[in-house]
């Protein structure tokens, strides 16, 4: 049976690139796509359609698990609902099939997902959100699967893992604030010791010491912000006359623009904000910040195609790493200063 990977050889390209084209993904080009689609009329390929058995040696059930800290509003952030669409899109085209558990509280691995680890059910996991320490992470340490982290890497290499680069989305961010004349900085970080947070951080504040340049104000919130916080984390910039400010994720970026709408300065210039993840506006006027965006149809494509391979080599713990490029997405919430 001609698989996505018989597909992308014939046409010189990766099985992420052929899961995208056959998914109408953006990321692509157009030379890419004709290639792609070349291949599949030489090679006979055909999808699986839904409902139809899949025709190959051994179709796997691979797990989702992922955790309550992507969980916004009562619902999956916008983030992981793409990860999590790419993932079992691909995995279908592969013929195989998803189950998704949803991770709840950290400290304590769910039944649901114990009873399917215990009784042999998965065959490899994708855990989005989860740290090393938690009771998911370490139960699937002893249950000796092959296991793909997204977003939150293991800190000792115990699993492979697809992430976009944290550190390199902090320096952009940096340089493009920098590039517009702004000398007067600040960051706006989340109450979370998460090693993605603390690498963004830890990229702007490198890139401004190579331009001389320091903080004027390093500011600390939390991820389910209170207005009334919000409000006075607005008014110590605005005292500190800063000019620029990147926020470590769009989530409070957003809400920080809204607040600004309301409030607007008239003493001082109103403040360049860049987030990150470029996840857009939460939702009915609010204007979406300037971010550090990437691929993110990529990122679950990558993660799917990973776990498929590690189960099929029998490399249970085996550790990889595939870093997505970052980029600064322009929505015209950073300018020149006044």
């Amino acid at each position: 049976m001609v698989t996505v990977r018989d597909v992308a050889r014939e046409a010189g390209v990766s099985p992420t690139a052929v899961s995208l084209v056959l998914n109408d993904r953006p990321g692509v080009g157009a030379e890419t796509k004709t290639r792609v689609r070349m291949a599949i009329q030489k090679t006979g390929y055909r999808p699986r359609a839904p409902g139809r058995p899949a025709q190959i040696a051994r179709p796997l059930n691979l797990g989702i698990v992922y955790s309550c800290r992507v969980i916004h509003g009562g619902g999956l952030s916008k983030l992981a609902n793409t990860w999590i669409s790419a993932i079992r899109q691909t995995a279908k085209l592969e013929g195989h099939h998803i189950s998704v558990f949803s991770g709840g509280a950290d400290d304590e691995a769910d039944s649901i997902f114990c009873h399917a680890l215990d009784e042999g059910e998965l065959d490899g996991v994708i855990a989005i959100g989860l740290a090393s320490g938690t009771g998911y992470m370490k139960r699937l340490m002893r249950s000796g699967l092959p296991v793909v982290a997204m977003n939150r890497r293991a800190a000792h290499g115990e699993f492979s893992s697809v992430d976009m680069d944290n550190y390199g989305g902090g320096r952009a961010a940096a340089v493009h604030l920098l590039e517009l004349g702004h000398e007067r900085l600040a960051v706006l970080g989340v109450g979370d010791a998460s090693a993605f947070f603390q690498e963004r951080r830890q990229g702007f504040l490198d890139a401004l010491a190579e331009a001389n340049k320091d903080l004027v104000t390093d500011e600390e919130t939390k991820v389910n912000v209170l207005p009334e916080t919000l409000k006075k984390v607005l008014h110590r910039l605005r005292s500190a006359k800063v000019t620029g400010v990147f926020v470590l994720t769009d989530n409070i970026a957003t809400q920080l623009l809204a607040l600004m709408e309301e409030q607007p300065g008239k003493r001082l210039p109103q403040i360049s904000i860049i987030g990150f993840d470029d996840t857009g506006a939460a939702g009915g006027d609010e204007k979406p910040p300037t971010s550090i965006g990437y691929d993110k149809a990529l990122m679950g494509c990558e993660a799917a195609l990973m776990l498929c391979d590690l189960v099929y080599r029998g490399e249970a713990i085996h550790c990889r790493t595939l870093m997505v490029p970052v980029q600064v997405v322009d929505h015209g919430t950073t300018a020149a200063p006044a």
